[in-house]
């Protein structure tokens, strides 16, 4: 990822992909103990298997994720879908 405009990237303008995705090869990068990101894109999925989620369901996000803040303790999990050359790029 990389800032959308680098003059206001310090006013939270947020970033874009540099590299596109790949259904084939993406992974997803786990951020733990986050407030959930803000959005009207919002999908949510009741009917997927623990283990694909790892709990009692799953919201996904399309679009561009808001308000995402990390805390010390206590956040949620949200897992971000990734390019697989970028991977362990940003970890």
């Amino acid at each position: 990822f990389s800032p959308k405009n680098d003059q206001a990237w310090k006013l939270r303008d947020g970033c874009t992909r540099k590299t596109n995705l790949d259904c084939e090869s993406d992974e997803f990068y786990e951020m733990e103990n986050v407030k959930l990101p803000e959005s009207t894109s919002v999908f949510v999925n009741n009917t997927m298997e623990i283990k694909e989620c790892g709990g009692g369901g799953c919201v996904m996000w399309f679009g561009e994720l808001v308000d995402i803040i990390k805390y010390r303790a206590d956040g949620q999990e949200l897992y971000i879908r990734r390019a697989y050359q970028k991977l362990g790029e940003y970890a």
